[in-house]
């Protein structure tokens, strides 16, 4: 497992393979959130500014409120006849069943590189950068990024900082590290302009996602002297909302 513990110190294998591949496949989990697609659109942005050549690969459909990320983008889907690749990136991703390409890789002869920030995540790349205490994928790739001296600029930034945000819950999870702000600190000297994001994840809400989370919120209870909460919505009372089981 490589592990990552300063910001500016990523793992040199993943470094020097970043430098040396010339085609990439970036992947990611089905029902991708905002680190996921963040980190999708971030990598693979910087990647081309690096004159590669790289391709996305989604299971599913994409969530609406992020797609604005990879709008212009492509995307390949699961049932590929081939990968021709020289490596294959795993963002976000636990297990590799989780992408949907599972079976498309199985006789895949390149490098998978497999970069996460969650603890149940399985180790399954030929290279596996796994950090547990970071505050998110998009955060771990502003290491790798900047560790390649790949470019970084306000375009190549938005997915990264949106991912940031959103896993961090706008910087407010318990046990954020500095590197979390650091790797925010970076994004925004990039000149990346905050407002279009900060509209789209916090004005932009659609009138069926407000009225899932208000029956989401009548039916939530409290166990265990207020210890536990749970609340349970079915498929059908989402779809009676006029919601869409990817939001």
């Amino acid at each position: 497992m490589l592990k990552n513990n300063d910001l500016f110190s990523a793992p040199s294998q993943i470094i020097e393979l970043l430098r040396n591949s010339e085609s990439f496949l970036i992947l990611t989990h089905v029902r991708p959130d905002g680190d996921a697609i963040g980190s999708v659109a971030g990598l693979s942005k910087s990647l081309r500014k690096a004159g590669k050549k790289v391709d996305i690969g989604v299971s599913g459909l994409l969530p609406e409120r992020f797609s604005f990320l990879l709008s212009e983008e492509l995307i390949l889907k699961p049932g590929l006849e081939k990968v021709p690749h020289d490596s294959v990136f795993l963002l976000d991703c636990g297990e590799l069943s989780r992408s949907g390409f599972e079976q498309d890789l199985l006789n895949y002869p390149g490098k998978i590189v497999n970069i996460d920030h969650h603890a149940s995540n399985v180790g399954f790349g030929q290279y596996n950068f796994l950090d547990f205490e970071s505050s998110s994928t998009c955060e771990m790739l502003v290491s790798l990024i900047t560790g390649a001296n790949f470019p970084l600029d306000a375009e190549v930034a938005e997915g990264l900082y949106l991912g940031l945000m959103t896993d961090s819950r706008f910087f407010q999870n318990e046990g954020l590290r500095p590197s979390a702000f650091h790797a925010a600190a970076v994004l925004l000297s990039t000149g990346l302009n905050t407002s279009r994001l900060l509209s789209i994840l916090n004005q932009n809400r659609s009138l069926s996602e407000l009225k899932v989370l208000a029956r989401g919120l009548h039916k939530l209870q409290c166990t265990s002297d207020g210890r536990f909460a749970n609340l349970i919505l079915t498929y059908e009372e989402i779809l009676e909302m006029g919601g869409k089981f990817e939001e």
